[in-house]
């Protein structure tokens, strides 16, 4: 297999890597960052029907369209990301927290978008070494999975080079390429 092609591959993995983490779960909820920290875990005894947030969250999604960027569950309330500070009343009226985020949910896959292509244009060593993206308005911007004996240098280069723009980018080790099979 020649560079081009194995740039391709892992191309084409990173987007169903990004696919992937933005599909619904079987509810319909946007996936959340696995490491959430324990303020946000739901307790067994709760009370709050989260079958419940999780329809008034694809009923928002639906109704917000562009301006919806993610949404997610925390302390048993659905928080629902926009960037448009005019649609936090009709997110707040619906029953949701509203969050009021500087990137769209456009602008960000854009964001991941420039940064395929920056990898693309990298030696394979760190072009390879990015496994997957995810969108997390909550954080304010994109969550790259990266290679541990990489991760370092591709930050780095990554902050020097920007092609990500203003978009804060937060990196996590991975232990390898996503699959679909992966959890």
């Amino acid at each position: 297999m020649n560079k081009l092609q194995r740039l391709k591959v892992a191309g084409t993995a990173a987007v169903l890597t990004f696919a992937l983490s933005a599909c619904a779960s079987s509810g319909g909820a946007p996936s959340t960052p696995s490491n959430s920290s324990s303020e946000e875990q739901q307790t067994p005894e709760s009370a709050v029907d989260h079958e419940q947030l999780l329809n008034l969250n694809d009923r928002l999604s639906s109704s917000l369209g562009a301006a919806y960027v993610q949404g997610w569950i925390e302390n048993d309330e659905l928080h629902v990301a926009t960037s448009d500070q005019s649609k936090a009343q009709e997110i707040e009226e619906a029953g949701a927290v509203a969050e009021v985020v500087d990137f769209s949910s456009q602008q960000l896959r854009d964001a991941i978008g420039e940064i395929m292509s920056w990898q693309s244009k990298q030696e394979p060593e760190i072009a390879n070494a990015i496994h997957g993206y995810s969108i997390s308005a909550k954080d304010g911007g994109l969550i790259l999975r990266v290679d541990s004996k990489h991760l370092d240098q591709v930050r780095q280069m990554l902050e020097q080079e920007q092609p990500a723009g203003d978009v804060q980018l937060t990196f996590t080790p991975s232990s390898g390429i996503a699959s679909p099979a992966a959890g």
